[in-house]
C-alpha cells in the first residue's frame, strides 16, 4: 500500500473542460509551509474528479461549514471600527 500524500494549496479553482464536463478538475497552487509561514510554490495541484466525487466533496464541505461555522463567503470583508482622530489615545 503506497502512503497517503499530504499537500497544502490555496486560492482552489473549479475547472469544467467543455469537452468532458464530467471530469471536473479541482486547481490551486501548492504552499509549502515554512518556519516564516506558507509560501505559495509556483506548482500547481490539479485534482481530477467524477461529477459524482465532486458532487461528494461539495455536500461534504457545505457540512464541515456549517457544523464548524464557516463563513459562507471566505472573501467577507473585516470591520475594524476605529473612533474619530480626537478620540485616539
Amino acid at each position: 500500500m503506497e502512503e497517503d500524500i499530504h499537500l497544502v494549496g490555496s486560492r482552489p479553482a473549479v475547472l469544467v473542460a467543455k469537452s468532458d464536463p464530467s471530469t471536473p478538475i479541482i486547481y490551486c497552487e501548492k504552499v509549502d509551509q515554512t518556519a516564516d509561514g506558507p509560501r505559495p510554490t509556483g506548482t500547481n495541484i490539479h485534482l481530477a474528479l467524477t461529477s459524482r466525487d465532486a458532487v461528494r466533496l461539495l455536500k461534504a464541505l457545505q457540512n464541515a461549514q456549517k457544523v464548524h461555522g464557516w463563513p459562507d463567503h471566505p472573501d467577507e470583508p473585516v470591520l475594524t471600527n476605529v473612533p474619530p482622530e480626537s478620540q485616539r489615545h
